[in-house]
C-alpha cells in the first residue's frame, strides 16, 4: 500500500472529505475504551496543572532522530 501526505487548503477539506469518502478509502477507527480513558485523565491533568505542560517549540530541538 502506498501513503501520501499532502496539505489540504482549509476552504478545500470538507471537498476533499468527500472525495476520500466517495472513492471508499475512509476507514472506521475503533478506539478501545481503555484508550479513550487515559487520554481523558491526561486531558483532565493537563487542565489541573497547566505548568507541567512543555511548549513544543521549546523542547523540540531537544529530540534527536537517527
Amino acid at each position: 500500500m502506498t501513503r501520501f501526505t499532502i496539505d489540504i487548503p482549509d476552504e478545500k477539506v470538507p471537498f476533499f472529505k468527500e472525495l476520500i469518502k466517495n472513492l471508499g478509502l475512509e476507514k472506521d477507527i475503533n478506539i478501545p475504551d481503555e484508550h479513550k480513558q487515559v487520554v481523558l485523565s491526561r486531558i483532565e491533568s493537563s487542565k489541573k496543572n497547566p505548568g507541567l505542560l512543555l511548549e513544543w517549540d521549546t523542547i523540540k530541538d531537544d529530540f534527536r532522530i537517527d
